[in-house]
């Protein structure tokens, strides 16, 4: 029987035994989000998400300040494709 190389995934060297981690591709696109666990908006991601409510603030909105997000979006489009939807104030 002949065994597949997994050529797009490397072993993790950070002590994670058997998991496996998918490497970007060399020309690959800004991810869709970023984490926000630091509550800093980073560059180019201005829409925050509740992830446990599955509602997106966009900047100006009613609860936008007052939102700490579990992720931040680079566009509304984006998390309306990961499934969520926008605030409706």
């Amino acid at each position: 029987s002949s065994r597949r190389r997994h050529t797009r995934y490397r072993r993790s060297s950070r002590g994670l035994g058997d998991v496996y981690k998918r490497q970007p591709a060399p020309d690959a696109p800004a991810p869709a989000w970023v984490d926000g666990s630091d509550g800093d908006p980073p560059a180019g991601y201005p829409i925050k998400l509740k992830v446990s409510s599955g509602i997106f603030h966009v900047p100006g909105g009613r609860f936008y300040e007052r939102t700490n997000p579990d992720r931040w979006y680079a566009t509304g489009e984006a998390a309306i494709a990961d499934g969520y939807r926008q605030s409706k104030t």
